[in-house]
């Protein structure tokens, strides 16, 4: 099997924010958008030991900035747990950004994907 998808609908105040996870065989890609398919803010992360021998994730943004910290967030974390590079795009209005208990929701639904 060449990869696995998984797509998850999140509703917020009404409003359909879609989930969706690419687990590859050396990769794990994760788009957060309010379209079906669309790009964002997109960070890399690849999986990386700390001084004490732990998984972590390293991380840069590539393109964009309104999401910058929550994707590398994702991304870092992902990473760390899978030990895969992680790309993450986070194409979202801006209404999303300051709102911390939204952007929780999503983060909560990632790290509920089985196969990851």
């Amino acid at each position: 099997m060449p990869f696995e998808e998984e797509t998850k609908v999140i509703l917020i105040e009404d409003e359909k924010i879609f989930v969706k996870l690419l687990n590859l065989s050396n990769a794990v890609i994760i788009l957060i958008t309010e379209k079906p398919v669309s790009l964002g803010t997109i960070c890399l992360a690849t999986p990386a030991l700390n001084l004490e021998g732990m998984n972590r994730g390293e991380s840069i943004a590539l393109f964009g900035g309104k999401f910058e910290f929550f994707a590398r967030a994702i991304a870092e974390r992902t990473a760390a747990e899978t030990g895969k590079m992680v790309l993450v795009s986070i194409a979202l209005n801006e209404k999303y950004e300051a709102d911390k208990h939204n952007l929780l929701k999503i983060m909560t639904t990632i790290l509920e994907f089985g196969n990851i």
